[in-house]
């Protein structure tokens, strides 16, 4: 995992901090429910050797209530570990989205401008869902899959060393499989992103311009633009898939290698006598302990691959530049009864080969009526887009009674200066 990779995981787990001790808590449950599920292969074998066999039934009651108790504890913390996970992972996730929304309020027009209206969307619900996948995979399967892998292992050594070796043996032929679908899944999972992103900036300008749609005619048209980002979606969304199964199909094949093994070495060490039929019964009940954390662990690669992918596009967002609303320079003298602007040598375009202000300069007095008459894409709406600081201007400065525009509280200039625009936009709500 490289420096960013790690990076990227520190940044999204610091919204977790304020939780520390319900993920604690969390974490401790369910390494309690794993070690109960670990108790039941052994009370297996007890039953099976020294009751069964050896005919004490005096003691059978007692151990089924035993195994009954042990599964019961276990499903019971493993409720109650999910709940605490879902309100852990659900408050951080709110609390990201909370940020992202900050930023999004903060970010110059141009942004706007640059960006279509559904990938930015996209950014706010499929990759922030998307980063799921990291606090199940790493809080839930990295750490209590691990340690029931670890104590799964010490008491398979403890009933038999040999057969415990050819299950390692089989498991050090994982990290090559690692190496060789890592990278590819990273790279499919930013196009799924990427492609995901361009469907839902397709369904929005849809929705938005569908009077031009349907004046134009041009349903036809739009369909097929939208079927076309779909089915490259869907495509994408097919082949991780693929990579997905080959990389858990790859797994599952040492799984099963590992595993006849293991029924051939042990059924001849029960034949010859040197191993009890409980204790290879426990033991094939333990390979499943031991595989189900491992299938677990090789799924977080994909996970995290997947969920890493979406963090590059959410962290991005986070750290694109916004509009400084904080300055040193008192706002005092700003009201509108005495306010004078001032264009001195203003220059300003969208794009740099169509410039749409080229040095204007003008004064405007307080309580003056001031009238801008231009033709289309002349600039008018540009020089109140200006005013407002929406926009930096490329050369000279705008003054408010003698202050620069760029020393100026954004907020406290904004609250001095009504706009009403010939768009009108109407937000969901009651009067």
């Amino acid at each position: 995992m490289k420096k960013s990779d790690i990076s990227l995981l520190a940044r999204i787990f610091g919204y977790f901090r304020p939780y520390r001790v319900r993920v604690i808590a969390l974490v401790c449950m369910t390494l309690v429910a794993s070690a109960l599920s670990l108790a039941t292969p052994l009370v297996m074998k007890f039953v099976i050797d020294e009751i069964i066999i050896k005919k004490q039934l005096g003691y059978f009651i007692h151990a089924v209530i035993l195994l009954m108790a042990a599964y019961l504890g276990s499903a019971l913390l493993s409720v109650f570990a999910a709940y605490l996970y879902n309100f852990v992972t659900q408050t951080a996730l709110l609390r990201l989205r909370q940020d992202m929304y900050t930023t999004l309020e903060r970010l110059p027009l141009s942004y706007f401008d640059r960006n279509a209206t559904g990938d930015i969307m996209s950014r706010f619900l499929n990759d922030v869902n998307a980063l799921q996948n990291v606090t199940t995979n790493i809080i839930l399967a990295a750490i209590t899959d691990t340690s029931v892998l670890i104590a799964a292992i010490v008491i398979m050594l403890y009933l038999d060393v040999r057969l415990t070796l050819l299950i390692v043996l089989t498991a050090t032929t994982m990290p090559i499989v690692f190496y060789v679908f890592n990278r590819r899944l990273r790279d499919t999972s930013k196009q799924g992103q990427k492609a995901i992103a361009d469907v839902s900036s397709c369904l929005q300008e849809s929705i938005a311009g569908i009077r031009v749609i349907k004046s134009f005619v041009r349903e036809l048209y739009h369909y097929q633009v939208f079927s076309r980002k779909l089915r490259e979606s869907f495509n994408i969304g097919m082949r991780l898939v693929m990579l997905g199964s080959l990389f858990k199909e790859s797994i599952g094949f040492i799984t099963f290698a590992g595993t006849t093994l293991v029924l051939v070495y042990g059924g001849y060490q029960v034949i010859a006598g040197r191993l009890s039929i409980g204790s290879l019964l426990a033991y094939f009940a333990l390979i499943n302990r031991i595989y189900a954390p491992i299938r677990n662990l090789a799924q977080i690669n994909s996970g995290i691959q997947t969920s890493l992918a979406a963090l590059e596009r959410v962290f991005a967002f986070l750290d694109l530049p916004t509009e400084h609303y904080k300055n040193n320079v008192a706002t005092r003298g700003l009201g509108v009864s005495s306010m004078r602007v001032c264009f001195d040598s203003v220059s300003f375009s969208y794009r740099s080969d169509q410039p749409i202000l080229r040095s204007a300069s003008f004064e405007i007095n307080p309580n003056e009526f001031v009238i801008i008459m231009g033709d289309n894409g002349s600039g008018k709406s540009t020089i109140v887009d200006l005013m407002m600081r929406f926009y930096e201007p490329g050369e000279g400065r705008i003054l408010y009674n003698g202050i620069d525009i760029q020393d100026i509280d954004i907020s406290e200039l904004r609250r001095q200066i009504a706009v009403i625009s010939q768009d009108i936009f109407l937000f969901n709500g009651t009067i």
